[in-house]
């Protein structure tokens, strides 16, 4: 079987996206022609990440993980495309024998991530990081690395966190009290320990109010903050995850 064959297969059996986008992107290519999945860089790089993960001893859950991120980047990198947005110009896509391209590299640790994920929930935020990765020249390998193995560490209810905090939404007062209140629920003790091991990572900081214990707000971090809100696409996360966030932190 070719390998248009085998990635198609693999994506058809696996993929948990509903309707009929595993076909859009394996039979009628990515930003090409229908029936073309190799006319542009971006879409041989999806089938040859779609072939990598099908000749792996995987489960099946981790098998349909791989498969949905896949097609979730192929839907969101295709939308893009048809928009007019352009794919970085630099070696992002150029592999060389016995080594795979930046591209390669950078979707199978966002797949490697998204197969061992089981905060599936995570999925959509992992894909669109890779997709952002495509048409964002000013995100390097080094750091983009970075990224991927510090989203894959976070959970969910920090990716939530994260952006509240970048959202403006505010925290309530008393989740700006250093320290924690006492006789929290376990929830409220969860979710704040969830928040301190974000300040600890510098992913988001806090801005004193004169110099007391109470804190103005959380923002995320100029540096590995901003960058993986902005990457993965944190403001999609619905309305009915975030204020759970500022539930817990107002007990």
């Amino acid at each position: 079987m070719s390998r248009k064959g085998r990635a198609q297969r693999f994506l058809e059996k696996f993929s948990e996206v509903p309707g009929s986008t595993t076909g859009a992107i394996v039979g009628g290519g990515i930003g090409g022609p229908p029936g073309v999945i190799v006319g542009s860089a971006v879409g041989a790089v999806i089938e040859w990440a779609a072939v990598e993960a099908s000749s792996k001893m995987l489960s099946d859950r981790q098998q349909e993980r791989s498969a949905t991120a896949l097609v979730l980047a192929g839907v969101a990198i295709d939308r893009k495309l048809g928009l007019g947005y352009e794919p970085r110009s630099d070696d992002f896509f150029l592999g060389e024998p016995g080594r795979q391209s930046i591209a390669q590299e950078l979707l199978e640790g966002v797949v490697l991530a998204a197969q061992d994920s089981f905060e599936e929930r995570k999925l959509p935020y992992l894909a669109s990081m890779f997709v952002n990765f495509i048409f964002r020249g000013d995100v390097g390998r080094v750091e983009a690395n970075y990224l991927i193995s510090v989203a894959s560490a976070l959970t969910y209810t920090q990716l939530c966190i994260l952006a509240v905090a970048a959202s403006g939404e505010g925290f309530p007062e008393r989740s700006r009290q250093l320290g924690t209140p006492p006789n929290p629920s376990a929830a409220a003790f969860a979710m704040r320990l969830e928040l301190l091991r974000l300040l600890e990572a510098h992913l988001i900081y806090t801005n004193y109010k004169g110099g007391g214990r109470d804190l103005d707000t959380y923002v995320p971090s100029a540096g590995a903050g901003l960058l993986l809100y902005e990457l993965m696409e944190l403001q999609a996360i619905p309305e009915i995850d975030r204020i759970p966030v500022i539930e817990r932190l107002r007990e």
